[in-house]
């Protein structure tokens, strides 16, 4: 739902996920390779690399950055990239199983990417280098469209609705 709005807005966008998912409308890129043993990681990156070429998108959104993969986007791709979060993959004390190195280069990804989308801003709170490239949109709502209403304003409606 975070990438539509791209796509919304007339660019070709893709998604580079470490699952292949259908999402009506827009290129899932999901290397399929694996990542079991070096050999297999190594194609994952190719075939990566081949699945961005093919798709020439405008815009690449990273799902879940905290894949080794997705680190190596900055090095092959030179349009705009975002990076969707979720808590896994940015809050570390919630995964003790990221080494000090994935932590590392998951962050670093983060920094360099042109826009972090975020579901709230609790993720985001951790990393101040983040907040001015942070784009909270929870399940994909844009407040600026969706803002909230007066009680007035809603009981108002209700009574015409109703009447």
């Amino acid at each position: 739902m975070r990438t539509r709005c791209l796509a919304a807005r007339g660019h070709r966008v893709a998604i580079l996920s470490p699952d292949a998912v259908a999402v009506p409308g827009i290129e899932v890129l999901a290397p399929s390779a694996g990542h079991r043993n070096v050999m297999r990681r190594v194609l994952s990156y190719l075939q990566m690399i081949v699945l961005l070429w093919r798709w020439r998108a405008d815009v690449v959104v990273v799902h879940f950055g905290a894949q080794p993969f997705a680190w190596l986007l900055p090095l092959i791709w030179f349009k705009p990239f975002a990076v969707s979060v979720m808590g896994g993959d940015i809050l570390f004390h919630q995964t003790s199983h990221f080494s000090p190195r994935r932590r590392r280069a998951t962050l670093s990804l983060l920094e360099i990417s042109d826009r972090v989308i975020s579901m709230s801003d609790y993720l985001i709170a951790p990393y101040p280098k983040l907040h001015s490239r942070s784009l909270i949109t929870p399940w994909g709502i844009d407040f600026e469209q969706f803002a909230a209403t007066t009680d007035t304003a809603v009981s108002q409606r209700r009574a015409r609705r109703w009447s």
